[in-house]
């Protein structure tokens, strides 16, 4: 076991990831039912899967507060750095499926009447730039298991986060 600080540079405080983790447990569990009940589309389960995994973060955050090593140092960083990047899948997935349901395209022959990007390409386009970022953060968290690279890991991470946050800025732009 190591001092908390070593991993974390700052000593992880106890209450608070006990708190999240239970809401991030019950949005997935409630969020779960209703894409169930509603007959949603499938690919929506993303939604509960992401607030699980996030809950799983923070339950390795609080192993962290009384026992801290580099696995589960690891673990934490993963669970809560990785998911956000598949609930922004949700969103762009969202958007393709808003798009083509609202018949912009008068078929598939045509040019776009109104809105300019089609949605296979809109929902392509995004999910490649999140797969880009997912797999920077990812690197950075595997680098920061390496001793004397630290610096290293978390420009990484902080790069995979800039290019998420951009493409995020796209997104908004476009919708």
């Amino acid at each position: 076991m190591t001092n908390p600080e070593y991993y974390f540079s700052y000593k992880p405080v106890n209450i608070a990831p006990e708190i999240v983790a239970v809401i991030f447990l019950t949005i997935a569990v409630l969020t779960t039912i209703q894409v169930f009940k509603s007959r949603g589309p499938k690919w929506l389960l993303v939604l509960p899967v992401t607030a699980f995994c996030e809950a799983v973060g923070y339950a390795f955050r609080v192993v962290c507060i009384y026992w801290t090593t580099l696995g589960t140092f690891t673990a934490t960083s993963l669970f809560l750095l990785l998911p956000p990047n598949a609930l922004a899948l949700t969103n762009y997935k969202t958007l393709g499926e808003v798009v083509r349901r609202s018949r912009v395209l008068l078929s598939d022959h045509q040019k776009p009447k109104v809105f300019w990007l089609k949605p296979r390409f809109l929902t392509w386009f995004f999910f490649t730039s999140d797969v880009f970022s997912f797999l920077l953060q990812g690197v950075g968290v595997g680098i920061s298991t390496q001793d004397g690279k630290r610096d290293l890991a978390k420009y990484t991470v902080l790069g995979g986060l800039y290019v998420q946050l951009f493409f995020f800025a796209v997104f908004l732009v476009i919708t």
